[in-house]
């Protein structure tokens, strides 16, 4: 039987500080009193979940879910109850800002420092980061404290829910690459799962892989027609079996139009607004070649959950070939450093050889970038293709210099080169700033923290980026592995039958033939490299 004394509660109520209120602090001792009559030998995971889903939750204070953990385990000296309490008193929890640390985040702290530093066990480990989910909202079909990857117990017993998840599954994995699921509009892509809302841009750039559905000019009269509203962008998001509440990353817009045009700000302010006011930390990136103003820079950097980055575009480009090419961009990335609840990138791309590969070009591109005092740029080629050259013929344009292979991003090793000497020329070590290859390398580096690449760039032998001055390289390349319901629950979301696996080299070696969407929600979710041997 637990016998931790009202005097305790009260000790623990008070390192709570302004974290908890009286209707909090009865309702935990109510939860105390419903645990004191449970009789039990191991950790009674459901029983807690139960009590806690029952008195708790709809307060959603993390710290309250620490503390009900602290309770359960009945010895104020133990491994987990001095996590606990320094996590209670220390508001680990949270930025200054007050804003909450996305759990990813809070999760490879404890499993990569705070393993270490309190002697933790593996099952010490499964508890604390129970206690942590304990404390998150899971909207949607997916996701429990109790299993963060498992469909909740409602979902596969309604057969018309379940074809209906099976179809839009189905319809992803025939998508070509790099397009949408423009029968669902949520897609899988290499960058997230984007919510997208419209298909269409006025920006006119000639590079553009979506030209056919653009148009070929800028055109400032252009406005969007929406397929879908933002309230059932969010709704066919939490019902996709491939979004997991606080671990998917996300991107809005990622290749339809410009996020943040006038005409498209007020649906793209909607959706991050409800993600917000869900109470999920997912990661959200937004990819713009726009100014967005103060005001509304304000508005974003309001949010209290969401873990937003904003990759601005800029390479130098002639207007030629991109209309709206201007360095007032990057006016952008050096107002976002003034927020601290918002991360800005720098991308230098797409970089097309022959127009912004000459020494003095990049040498003022990474000089603009400098003055920003961005902490993270990605250099990137462009994916060029036969509809490209008909592109740049139909406007008279000179080809780019090189050889293209279909579908793929191209950047020649000596531009690498060029631009990686050049680089280390603008920017001294004080600059604290990196050169990156891999856009998901860049959104973990950029937030000082010691999450992974969610894309397991780390095991291509040519991300010259893995360098030993990089302070995510250790969690990089010793992820953390799930446990085998974790990986079970997830692979019932392929709707595939029986899938053998083994875990070889901190990856994940499926025995059965996957698409590369497959492998790509597998891969984000998991947070470790997934290969297939078939």
């Amino acid at each position: 039987m637990l016998d931790v004394t009202e005097e305790e509660i009260k000790r623990l109520i008070l390192s709570m500080d302004y974290n908890i209120n009286h209707e909090q602090e009865r309702d935990l001792r109510i939860s105390y009193l419903e645990l004191k009559k449970l009789q039990y030998q191991h950790f009674p995971f459901e029983e807690i979940n139960e009590i806690y889903n029952l008195n708790l939750k709809k307060y959603y204070n993390p710290y309250l879910s620490l503390a009900f953990i602290y309770l359960c385990m009945n010895q104020e000296d133990c491994n987990i109850c001095l996590l606990l309490k320094y996590f209670i008193k220390n508001k680990i929890l949270n930025f200054k800002s007050g804003k909450r640390i996305p759990y990813l985040n809070t999760k490879y702290e404890i499993y990569l420092k705070y393993k270490q530093k309190f002697h933790l066990s593996n099952t010490e480990l499964r508890i604390v980061d129970f206690a942590i989910r304990l404390g998150l909202n899971y909207p949607g079909i997916i996701g429990s404290p109790m299993n963060e990857y498992a469909f909740k117990e409602n979902v596969l017993s309604n057969p018309n829910l379940v074809n209906n998840l099976k179809e839009i599954v189905a319809n992803q994995i025939i998508t070509d690459r790099g397009s949408i699921n423009s029968n669902y509009m949520i897609s899988q892509m290499k960058g997230g799962m984007s919510i997208d809302l419209v298909i269409g841009c006025p920006m006119g750039c000639i590079y553009c892989y979506r030209r056919d559905d653009f148009g070929d000019i800028y055109d400032k009269r252009w406005q969007p027609n929406f397929i879908i509203s933002p309230s059932e962008g969010i709704h066919r998001l939490l019902n996709h079996p491939w979004f997991t509440p606080h671990i998917t990353p996300l991107g809005i817009h990622m290749s339809t139009t410009e996020a943040f045009l006038p005409s498209i700000w007020p649906s793209t302010y909607k959706i991050l607004k409800s993600l917000d006011e869900l109470k999920l930390t997912n990661r959200v990136t937004i990819i713009t070649k726009y100014v967005l103003e103060e005001e509304k820079l304000a508005l974003l950097n309001e949010f209290q959950y969401l873990d937003i980055d904003i990759c601005v575009c800029y390479s130098g480009l002639p207007q030629v070939i991109e209309p709206t090419s201007s360095k007032e961009r990057l006016r952008l990335l050096a107002n976002i450093s003034h927020y601290s609840n918002l991360t800005g990138i720098g991308y230098y791309r797409p970089i097309i050889e022959g127009y912004n590969t000459s020494e003095d070009i990049i040498y003022q591109t990474f000089q603009l970038f400098k003055e920003t005092g961005v902490r993270v740029i990605v250099i990137g080629g462009l994916k060029f293709s036969d509809e490209h050259k008909k592109y740049f013929c139909n406007k008279n344009i000179e080809l780019p210099t090189n050889e293209f292979v279909e579908g793929r991003k191209y950047l020649s090793e000596s531009t690498i080169d060029k631009m990686r000497r050049i680089f280390n020329e603008v920017f001294d070590k004080e600059d604290n700033c990196k050169l990156l290859k891999h856009s998901s390398c860049a959104r973990v580096v950029a937030r000082e923290g010691c999450i992974t690449d969610y894309n397991g760039q780390f095991y291509i032998n040519h991300n010259f980026g893995c360098t030993d001055d990089c302070k995510n390289q250790k969690s990089c390349k010793s992820p953390i592995i799930p446990n085998e319901e974790q990986i079970n629950s997830i692979l019932i979301r392929l709707f595939r039958g029986k899938i053998e696996y083994e875990i070889k080299d901190n990856m994940l070696l499926i025995h059965k033939e996957l698409s590369r969407y497959e492998k790509t929600f597998l891969t984000h979710n998991l947070l470790i490299p997934v290969q297939s041997d078939i």
